[in-house]
């Protein structure tokens, strides 16, 4: 009984390990064995999916249960939901492997699979936390090649290594041992082998390297950074940390998300006392640029359309509220990007224009909740006309074609500005963070990140962090850093792999109906 209870709910277990440390992730190799062998052998599509769902369920919960540290009730609900969605390609290809029953039809999971992550990408509800590429963000190492596939590329051979072993498990041949598992190693050792030679033959740009100051303030988000701190005693806070380690050559300062608490009006933000306390800084050292997270707010004038995320005070005003990073460089305008991709439930209520009135049940995490103002385009910053930065808010740093965009548009180095403090020292900022080792590696670009609290640090264009703050402590990281300018193959041509799976998968489903009328 236990060890088929045990089998039962394996595949939860493994995938919920490959997240568990930096050196498990080899586990996402296996973990899909088991559900590929029951797709062969379960004669019932809906005990299948019982089945898919329950470790669907195990994963999901085991790998981010953090999430229901900032709310229980949304935590769940993004957990049972998210799960849900994961079992749809996998009945997809139960389905296929049924009705085309070819050895080649086990293939069809990867574009199944791909076409999920793709799309789950790309729409409003978007939770990509656990793609499967993901897994390997921990080791770079291994993964030098997604300079040419991005994080959608472990996906692919992830998916394929599990088939591998599967069909080795399930192979009837009389050829030697070692003879049947070469196809299983070559799927696992190629890769390896390629990124290490991308690890040695790798060398950046021989361009000037500039000093930079990464500032972790450590304010407590649920009492000090929206209550017993004011916005103006917790900038005090930072800019001491900052005149710590600021130097005559240092050329930004970097401050985290929401650093500024208190709402600016953007078209008088340099009216605001917190900015004007930012120029005078500045005016001893007028070398250094600052790059800061507020809260920023817009206010409709007549003949301006609302976005449907506007909201409506008790006078009649109409307003737009943004996450919001702000540049500022001596004796020039402040230049502003409003954090676009936000998170479900917290940030936004997801298709506003149809579910506007539900945002009253969004998550509250101590600051701006409900439903953001977002922008169109990327934003990239020009610093001193020596070189161009990203400013990437928090979420945004998990999507690795949205980050090409800003290197599309010039971007030399990456600025990630995140509060990871929000679901205490548990695995969630420390995945946050390996997130940004991948965004590295697809756009081998440094990174540069400041955490409200969490992980601070630097990011090299292989992905290797150095500089690491600690949990829980106020610190200061200074680095010197080289911009970049060549484009790699992903960030030309971006998720390609889940755009070929796609149509890949029509292709499947069109296959499977001519099978039904033959």
């Amino acid at each position: 009984m236990l060890k088929k209870l045990f089998y039962y709910i394996l595949p939860g277990l493994l995938l919920s390990a490959s997240w568990l440390h930096n050196y498990t992730f080899f586990l996402i190799f296996i973990a899909f064995v088991p559900i590929i062998q029951k797709a062969n052998t379960e004669p019932k599509a809906i005990k299948f999916w019982i089945y898919t769902y329950i470790n669907m369920l195990l994963w999901n919960a085991g790998s981010t249960w953090w999430v229901c540290l900032a709310s229980v009730e949304g935590g769940i609900a993004a957990i049972v939901a998210n799960s849900l969605l994961m079992t749809l390609p996998l009945l997809l290809y139960y389905y296929t492997q049924k009705r085309i029953q070819k050895p080649w039809a086990i293939f069809s999971i990867i574009f199944y699979w791909l076409t999920f992550e793709y799309l789950h990408l790309r729409w409003e509800l978007t939770w990509p936390w656990l793609t499967l590429g993901n897994a390997f963000a921990g080791v770079p190492s291994t993964i030098q090649w997604y300079e040419f596939t991005g994080h959608l590329g472990g996906s692919v051979w992830a998916l394929l290594v599990n088939i591998f072993i599967w069909k080795y498990y399930n192979s009837e041949s009389t050829k030697k041992v070692y003879i049947r598992l070469i196809p299983t190693a070559s799927i696992i050792l190629i890769p390896l082998i390629f990124s290490l030679m991308l690890s040695y033959t790798y060398s950046s740009e021989k361009l000037p390297a500039y000093h930079t100051i990464i500032v972790q303030p450590n304010i407590d988000p649920y009492n000090e950074k929206f209550g017993e701190l004011s916005a103006s005693e917790q900038l005090d806070k930072m800019l001491a940390l900052a005149t710590t380690k600021i130097k005559l050559e240092t050329k930004l300062i970097i401050f985290p998300e929401t650093a500024l608490t208190d709402n600016i009006e953007d078209t008088k933000i340099e009216d605001n006392e917190n900015i004007i306390k930012l120029r005078k800084f500045m005016d001893s050292f007028p070398q250094t640029s600052i790059l800061i997270g507020g809260n920023v707010y817009h206010i409709y004038q007549n003949g301006e359309v609302p976005q449907a995320t506007a909201r409506k005070d008790h006078s009649g005003m109409v307003f737009d509220i943004y996450n919001t990073a702000i540049y500022l460089e001596k004796n020039k305008k402040a230049d502003l990007y409003f954090k676009s991709k936000l998170v479900p439930g917290v940030e936004k209520m997801p298709y506003p224009q149809f579910f506007k009135f539900l945002e009253q049940y969004a998550i509250d995490e101590g600051g701006i909740s409900g439903s953001l103002g977002v922008q169109q385009e990327r934003e990239v910053f020009k610093v001193q006309n020596k070189f161009m930065i990203a400013p990437v808010v928090c979420y945004e740093s998990v999507f690795g074609e949205y980050v090409t965009e800003y290197i599309n548009k010039g971007a030399n180095v990456i600025c990630i500005i995140t509060n990871d403090g929000w679901w205490g020292n548990t695995p969630g900022y420390r995945q946050h963070f390996n997130y940004a080792r991948l965004r590295a590696i697809e756009t081998r670009r440094t990174i540069l990140r400041s955490a409200n609290t969490g992980i601070s640090g630097v990011i090299d264009e292989k992905g290797r962090a150095s500089n690491e703050t600690k949990w829980w402590e106020p610190a200061v990281v200074e680095a010197t850093f080289n911009p970049q300018s060549q484009l790699t193959f992903y960030v030309k041509y971006g998720d390609y792999l889940g755009a070929i799976c796609c149509w890949g998968s029509l292709v499947w489903l069109v296959l499977c109906i001519v099978k039904i009328k033959s």
